[in-house]
């Protein structure tokens, strides 16, 4: 029931025509530079909206401090070093979901991915997903 659900608020706030799972049950979407997922957790009650945004950045003072100032922008997700990966993650519960609701955490999830993904990465050495997406500084 919870996948069906998700799948609905996905082609309805979304307007998609299908909704596809990965080989992992994850619901896969790209924002330019960034991929994220959604996936369904145990039990059918929340759903994780994440991103491995950007790999092989250095946990620096500055990174940390860019990291800092991105939290404070954000309303729905939030954005973290995970070892030399820079991560942003939201959790919502699934009953009450609407179509609204999580295409406004999807974008700003996607697009801090895709935007401070880059940054770091540019920045502060490390890569994207999608280097064929990445703008110039």
């Amino acid at each position: 029931m919870a996948h069906s659900h998700v799948q609905r608020m996905l082609r309805e706030g979304m307007e998609l025509d299908e909704v596809k799972q990965d080989c992992d049950g994850d619901y896969p979407f790209r924002h330019g530079t960034a991929m994220y997922y959604l996936s369904v957790g145990r039990g059918g009650h929340l759903l994780k909206i994440w991103s491995h945004a950007a790999y092989g950045v250095k946990p620096t003072k500055a990174v940390l401090r860019e990291i800092n100032s991105t939290n404070e922008r954000l309303m729905h997700c939030r954005a973290f070093m995970q070892g030399e990966m820079f991560v942003v993650e939201a959790f919502v519960p699934i009953q009450p979901l609407v179509p609204g609701y999580l295409v406004a955490v999807c974008h700003e999830l996607g697009t801090t991915a895709d935007v401070v993904g880059q940054l770091l990465a540019a920045v502060h050495g490390g890569q994207v997903a999608f280097e064929d997406e990445t703008e110039d500084a």
